[in-house]
């Protein structure tokens, strides 16, 4: 099978991926997590690196093990955005490895980046026209427009926090719980047996978001509420902050349809509350598949297939 390989090294993964050029289709797919360690917030970059650079071989080895693969291109996701300077230095780590293994084939490298990966895998190529999209993760809390190129995406960022991520909230709110990083599963699972929730009040700031007085408000809960009613309560509050967003500039931004990508994206609370809001009747709501909402390579390994076949003509 002809295919071309993968690579993403974000904040938190290694992760790599095979997609079939005639079809686009991812074929295979592989990761590894970073973990921090225990009652950790997070990992500096110098570390993420450095595991990136172990975790590589292994995770490239496990991918192209049993399968027939012909590799005709090598496509990494080479910074956080398609941004002028855009950077970060876990990025470097693909990079490094992916040209290296494009010069051992014989192959040509191309590049996309971390957001663009974010999309085509939340998407699969299917939007056509220009699009709303939510990254939402641990790093990265965006509305963009998104408009589908020949090769990955053109992308304005028209509102996002001012301050930290929906997924920092998630993870800080669930460490202090002492719930091991990254905590949004966890956090999840405790939120479905409770009945309610402890949930501040939802407020956008001239149309944007700022999460900091929420993060104070379910910090100070913690310990006097129970743990679940507070999980319950930070899943219905990015619902409805969400669906306060979304609602504001859907009809000022002119599209009809709005992806939701990255891992806060894939929580089940979140997701019923957008499909079953008023508010955003008559909207195409698009959601990932939940394991394809995480940091993955998929979606870069797609970018490449456009790449290639564009080489083609």
């Amino acid at each position: 099978m002809d295919v071309i390989l993968g690579i993403d090294t974000s904040c938190y993964t290694t992760s790599a991926a095979l997609a079939d050029v005639e079809t686009h289709d991812c074929v295979k797919y592989r990761l590894e997590m970073l973990l921090p360690e225990k009652g950790e917030r997070g990992l500096r970059q110098s570390t993420a690196l450095f595991l990136h650079i172990k975790n590589l071989p292994r995770v490239t080895k496990e991918l192209l093990e049993g399968g027939d693969y012909c590799i005709k291109g090598v496509c990494v996701s080479a910074s956080p955005r398609p941004l002028e300077g855009s950077y970060m230095p876990v990025f470097e780590a693909g990079c490094s490895v992916a040209e290296c293994m494009a010069n051992g084939l014989g192959v040509p490298l191309y590049r996309t980046t971390h957001q663009e990966n974010h999309i085509m895998a939340a998407s699969g190529g299917r939007i056509k026209d220009r699009f709303m999209a939510l990254h939402l993760s641990g790093g990265t809390t965006e509305m963009l427009i998104a408009e589908p190129k020949t090769c990955g995406y053109g992308i304005d960022i028209i509102s996002a926090t001012g301050d930290i991520s929906l997924g920092k909230l998630i993870d800080r709110v669930g460490v202090k719980m002492g719930l091991d990083f990254p905590c949004g599963k966890a956090l999840e699972e405790l939120a479905l047996s409770a009945d309610s929730g402890f949930v501040p009040p939802v407020k956008l700031y001239d149309g944007g978001v700022s999460l900091s007085g929420a993060e104070k408000q379910f910090m100070d809960a913690v310990g006097e509420e129970d743990d679940a009613v507070i999980a319950r309560g930070l899943f219905e509050y990015a619902g409805r902050l969400l669906e306060k967003w979304v609602s504001h500039h859907v009809e000022r931004a002119n599209v009809k349809d709005v992806l939701f990508a990255g891992g806060v994206a894939s929580n089940k609370i979140i997701k019923e509350k957008l499909l079953s809001s008023d508010k955003l009747k008559g909207v195409d709501l698009h959601f990932a598949q939940p394991q394809l909402c995480r940091d993955n390579a998929v979606g870069t390994a797609m970018i490449g297939t456009y790449f290639w076949e564009e080489s083609k003509k």
